[in-house]
């Protein structure tokens, strides 16, 4: 019986059997030919391509040398200018009279002593003995201000006196009140105060 589906007549073979020029098909079980050019299924997907290396570490590093750069160019100097400002301003006070509360607290102690008269036949003559005793822990020098208060308080003669480098733990006792013209009210003096205190 004549194949419905094959032409008639034959182009070529054998009746019955294939073309020649029929596509050739692989045995049952064989496998398939590998097409030209091709060279295997995984030829077919682009390569994967290589794992980027982290950057994070860099980036602290980075971020690390930026902040000591910037504490080196601009907190140091603010913290050193501040500190020397605070030495500054200290001296300063020292220097006026500021601080003479807390010097006579904690670094100057200063007695006085009665205030001797002497009268002669050509003038007249006095002092007041002062004793300053350096309290502190280190060598100073104080410029020390002294007042003669009447019995209101209110102040009626005055004075300074220079003590020079004063050791730790070393006394001195200087006259005050010794010209001529601070005699008379010195004498009266109710009392004697420290006006103020500078250190040096």
């Amino acid at each position: 019986m004549t194949n419905p589906y094959e032409p008639w007549p034959p182009t070529s073979g054998t009746y019955g059997q294939p073309p020649q020029d029929a596509p050739q098909y692989p045995a049952p079980g064989s496998q398939w030919p590998t097409p030209q050019g091709v060279q295997g299924w995984p030829a077919q997907y682009p390569p994967v391509p290589p794992r980027r290396k982290s950057n994070t570490g860099l980036v602290i590093g980075l971020l690390a040398a930026v902040g000591i750069v910037g504490f080196v160019i601009f907190v140091a100097p603010i913290a050193f200018f501040a500190k020397m400002a605070d030495e500054l301003n200290e001296s300063i006070a020292n220097g006026s009279g500021a601080q003479t509360e807390q010097i006579l607290e904690s670094e100057l102690e200063v007695t006085f002593g009665d205030y001797v008269r002497t009268d002669s036949k050509y003038y007249v003559s006095g002092k007041l003995p002062v004793t300053f005793r350096n309290k502190s822990n280190e060598r100073a020098t104080f410029n020390v201000h002294i007042e003669a208060l009447d019995a209101n308080g209110d102040r009626i003669a005055e004075d300074s006196v220079f003590v020079e480098s004063l050791a730790p733990g070393q006394s001195t006792t200087k006259d005050v009140f010794t010209f001529t013209d601070d005699v008379e009210a010195a004498d009266s003096a109710e009392s004697f105060r420290v006006a103020s205190v500078r250190k040096h």
